[in-house]
């Protein structure tokens, strides 16, 4: 058990590390050198911990057909689910209001925005 959310810290970690690349095409060197990204890399890694409990706790993974699924199987799609469906969820608004002259985001994707 301990496996699975080793992985899937490391899973959200790496989503948060993609992502920060991403936007630093032009120096991504320059990102090792920025302390708050080891915390927004931690902090995408905590998201994934914190799907996958919920995901656990709630039971959300069964098959579609009704069909049982093995241990190991389930437990793979709770890995995937939760790396990357905690990644997406953070990102998602539901809507973007201005406030003075910025767009801010109404939804999860606000507290991500802001750190």
């Amino acid at each position: 058990m301990w496996a699975a959310y080793t992985l899937v810290f490391l899973l959200g970690a790496l989503i948060g590390f993609a992502e920060l690349i991403s936007r630093y095409r032009d120096d991504p060197g320059a990102l090792f050198r920025i302390r708050a990204v080891g915390i927004y890399v931690v902090i995408n890694g905590v998201i994934s911990l914190a799907a996958l409990y919920l995901i656990q706790v709630f039971d959300v993974v069964e098959a579609a057909d009704g069909a049982t699924l093995t241990t190991s199987t389930e437990l793979i799609y709770e890995i995937l689910l939760a790396s990357f469906g905690g990644a997406a969820f953070f990102r998602s608004s539901i809507a973007r209001a201005k406030a003075g002259d910025m767009e801010v985001a109404v939804g999860p994707s606000f507290l991500i925005e802001n750190f």
